[in-house]
């Protein structure tokens, strides 16, 4: 059933191989790794041997002749030789859509990143250099590392650009964000590097030669939006929110796909029949959730920071700092931390007010939201404080209560400590992550038929999401593990 070449030469290997689905902790996506040892030897070996230089050389798994698994093998460096036996032994690595983006994960990038033209006029003088956090930030920034041109990133959560499936951001929701009904107020975001708004409210010159790191925007992104980046159907890359990867968003692609309630093997009972065996993963659980950021230390430079900025705990417990029930052991506390990103405008103006703005530090990104028209940061009511702050919607208050009521570790729980008003007191989310992690269950599957792990399997616990799958060489089927 399986056949492979290297370089496009047939070769036989031996040895037995299986592929794991993975998926890295904190992102959405999986990639699809080899694991196992293959042997070559004969002619196999004498061909590799006579391969000149470090360039890798192309590792093709075919299945019944169609390209079943793409890789790569980086000989001589990554290969086991036998000379006396004469035969070589490797793993291949994978190379998919995400392997220009992960191999360049913690490559720092300068490229006049955040040296947009926009200058914002503010209360102690102008800030220049601001740049549109996702149209010339982060699609120049995917552009700057060569993976992705510009176009070809997209985002319905940020941008409102159309959905991958085809449709209409427009017809679907009009002018407003998905997560949060109203009018989207993503795209106003603008960014500015510290070195440019320290040097612009009279502190002392910095060098503005600030680096920048994809593994960095991805924090960001999961850590202040709730948002998760992959590779679309169309081969774009795309930011989304958690709710998007949903079976129950609407323009979503992620559906129940296999139904092993109704799939039955040779003795007839369904492959999903006595599976009802689950453990719970409780490394996930903690007993409250805290954001830091760069700037939030309570009072700094002699000034205080807001309380939207500074935000509450979200907590499982009676009050924040309290052990919930519902965690094991002793009491776990999840950070969330940005530590070269801030969003504090009034705090900043009162440091250039007092002529401290060296109390900003050199390195890191502030980041705002502009005001629709104008060259000024935008006003919002606080979640927490109930009145007009300025950049209010960038706060930590403010953005839990816009994009962090999904995937929390509970369904009820704290948010914003029950400030009122505007904001009353949520005790029942929108979604809580899956952490009910059921028993091994292995069914048919053939490597001609594909496989989609963002999808849902179906068994008589209910829908379930993939926490890991492994297909092997020999067998014609999946063993999965399922979150629910």
């Amino acid at each position: 059933m399986y056949t492979y070449t290297i370089e496009g030469t047939e070769v036989t290997p031996y040895g037995e191989w299986t592929i794991d689905f993975q998926r890295n902790v904190g992102q959405i996506f999986w990639r699809r790794i080899l694991r196992g040892e293959l042997v070559f030897k004969g002619d196999d070996y004498t061909f590799i041997m006579n391969q000149v230089g470090c360039a890798p050389l192309e590792f093709i798994i075919y299945c019944d002749e169609a390209i079943y698994w793409t890789g790569e093998i980086k000989f001589p460096y990554a290969a086991s030789v036998d000379t006396d036996q004469c035969h070589l032994k490797c793993t291949p690595e994978v190379v998919d859509d995400y392997t220009c983006v992960m191999n360049d994960y913690d490559t720092e990038y300068n490229a006049a990143l955040g040296d947009g033209v926009v200058t914002l006029v503010t209360g102690a003088g102008n800030i220049n250099h601001f740049a549109l956090f996702w149209f010339s930030f982060i699609r120049e920034f995917m552009s700057n590392m060569g993976c992705f041109a510009a176009a070809d990133c997209k985002s319905s959560f940020f941008y409102e650009d159309d959905f991958p499936n085809g449709t209409p951001y427009a017809g679907a929701y009009g002018t407003n964000n998905y997560m949060t009904g109203v009018a989207n107020r993503l795209d106003f975001l603008h960014i500015c590097r510290n070195s440019w708004v320290r040097n612009d409210l009279g502190g002392t010159q910095c060098d503005s030669s600030e680096t920048f790191t994809f593994k960095t925007l991805e924090t960001w992104l999961r850590e202040r939006f709730n948002a998760y980046w992959y590779i679309d159907q169309n081969g774009d890359f795309r930011v989304e929110h958690i709710h998007f990867f949903d079976a129950d968003f609407p323009e979503s692609d992620f559906e129940d796909d296999i139904d092993l309630t109704t799939m039955t093997g040779r003795c007839l009972p369904t492959f999903a029949s006595r599976k009802n065996k689950y453990e719970y993963l409780v490394d996930k659980l903690f007993d409250q959730e805290v954001w830091s950021w760069q700037h939030y230390l309570g009072t700094e430079g002699n000034q205080l920071h807001g309380v939207d900025f500074q935000g509450e705990p979200i907590f499982y417990g009676a009050a924040a700092g309290d052990k919930s029930d519902c965690v094991p052991g002793e009491f776990k506390e999840h950070e969330s931390p940005t530590p070269r990103l801030w969003t504090d405008y009034g705090w900043a103006m009162l440091q250039g007010a007092a002529a401290t703005a060296d109390n900003i530090s050199c390195n890191g990104w502030f980041l705002v939201e502009k005001t629709p028209g104008f060259n000024t940061v935008n006003t919002d009511t606080g979640a927490l404080s109930g009145v007009a702050v300025i950049n209010g919607f960038c706060s930590t208050a403010n953005l839990m209560a816009n994009f962090f009521t999904y995937d929390r570790i509970f369904l009820t729980g704290h948010m914003n400590n029950g400030a009122t008003p505007p904001s009353v007191e949520i005790t029942v989310f929108d979604s809580e992550i899956r952490k009910k992690l059921q028993t091994d269950i292995e069914f048919p599957h053939c490597c001609t038929t594909e496989f989609d792990p963002m999808d849902f399997i179906v068994t008589e616990m209910g829908s379930g999401a993939l926490h890991s799958a492994v297909q092997s060489r020999f067998k014609d089927s999946l063993t999965v593990k399922l979150l629910y």
